[in-house]
């Protein structure tokens, strides 16, 4: 997996005290609970994205992931503190 070069998500991981390995390792504990939306619009990335929401340490964290252009890695492309309050319909 890798993230996007995004000052936003750099900023988020250092507020969390957290690193890409650690946040990679976040990432792979999402499950449908954590679900939020789908995006089919691959215009910017290359590719569908589906967004989550978890919470770590106490913050709501808006987490965005692809499964990337084909023969290329996942791709994070958001890991920062919500915006707006996360709707989960699986929850």
């Amino acid at each position: 997996m890798v993230f996007a070069e995004r000052q936003r998500c750099q900023e988020t991981m250092r507020m969390l005290g957290i690193n890409e390995i650690v946040a990679k390792s976040i990432i792979k504990t999402l499950d449908a609970t954590d679900f939020s939306r789908y995006f089919d619009d691959i215009t910017q990335w290359g590719c569908d994205l589906w967004a989550f929401g978890k919470d770590i340490n106490g913050e709501e964290i808006y987490i965005k992931i692809g499964l990337g252009i084909p023969d290329r890695q996942t791709v994070c492309v958001s890991f920062h503190k919500a915006d707006f309050p996360i709707q989960y319909p699986f929850k």
